[in-house]
């Protein structure tokens, strides 16, 4: 099973820490998430980019959205297929959309009676 851990590397990728013996699989990612961080696009954009498959990005993707390098920052038409629904991701920090403050916010700040 998949172990990364939040803690990244100097580059700002997850760091993986040597879990995985397949160099392929940290290229891969390492190529994914460097193609996401340079602007934000679709799954299907990265795999024509790059030439991985986009089935692996999904997996990657995955993976980054569990370790919270990774945010889907609109719902929108891709570019290349025309599908009218489709998610545009980036690993940028700076473009992360801010937490919605929830009714406990209040509550948690000393605003509840």
């Amino acid at each position: 099973m998949k172990n990364i851990q939040n803690v990244g590397s100097k580059k700002g990728l997850p760091d993986l820490k040597n879990t995985h013996k397949d160099t392929r699989f940290l290229a891969q990612m390492q190529t994914v998430f460097a193609e996401f961080a340079k602007k934000p696009q679709t799954m299907k954009e990265v795999e024509v980019r790059t030439g991985i498959d986009r089935a692996s990005i999904c997996w990657y993707v995955r993976d980054m959205r569990k370790s919270h390098t990774i945010a889907r920052i609109a719902v929108g038409q891709c570019p290349i297929t025309g599908y009218p629904t489709v998610g545009f991701y980036t690993t940028n920090p700076m473009l992360f959309p801010k937490p919605q403050p929830t009714l406990f916010d209040n509550i948690e700040q000393g605003g509840g009676k």
